[in-house]
C-alpha cells in the first residue's frame, strides 16, 4: 500500500481521485495518530503524570500519593495514556510500573514537523 511519505518523496503527478487518496493517508497516518496525542495530553492530571514518569518509571500507587488523586482516577488516566501510546506498562511481581515511551513522542514530533513543512 502506498503511504504518504511515499507518495510526498516522489512528488508523484496525481489526478483528483488521487488527491482524495493523498488526504485520507495524510489523516490516517499524521492527523489521527497527533489526535489521540493531543487528546490524551490535554488534562492536567495526564500532564502531571507524564512529566512524573519522564524521569522515571511509577507504579499507580505511588503516582496516586504524588498526584493526591484517587487510585481508579489514576489508572483511568493512565489508561487513556496508554491507549495514545504514551506510556507502557511492566509488571513487576504483584505491581504494575508505568513508563513513557519517547518514541512515541518522536514520532508525534516528527509528524507535526511534516505539517509544517507542507504549509511552507
Amino acid at each position: 500500500m502506498l503511504t504518504l511519505k511515499f507518495l510526498l518523496t516522489k512528488r508523484l503527478h496525481y489526478s483528483i481521485l488521487d488527491k482524495k487518496v493523498l488526504i485520507y493517508l495524510y489523516k490516517e497516518e499524521i492527523m489521527e495518530p497527533l489526535h489521540d496525542v493531543f487528546k490524551a495530553c490535554s488534562n492536567s492530571i495526564r500532564w502531571d503524570i507524564l512529566q512524573l514518569l519522564k524521569h522515571r518509571p511509577f507504579c499507580v500507587n505511588a503516582l496516586t500519593h504524588r498526584l493526591s488523586v484517587s487510585q481508579p482516577a489514576v489508572s483511568q488516566h493512565l489508561k487513556i495514556l496508554e491507549h495514545a501510546g504514551l506510556v507502557r506498562r511492566e509488571k513487576a511481581g504483584l505491581q504494575v510500573h508505568y513508563s513513557i515511551v519517547p518514541e512515541r513522542l518522536e514520532a508525534c514530533i516528527e509528524g507535526l514537523r511534516t505539517f509544517m513543512d507542507e504549509m511552507t
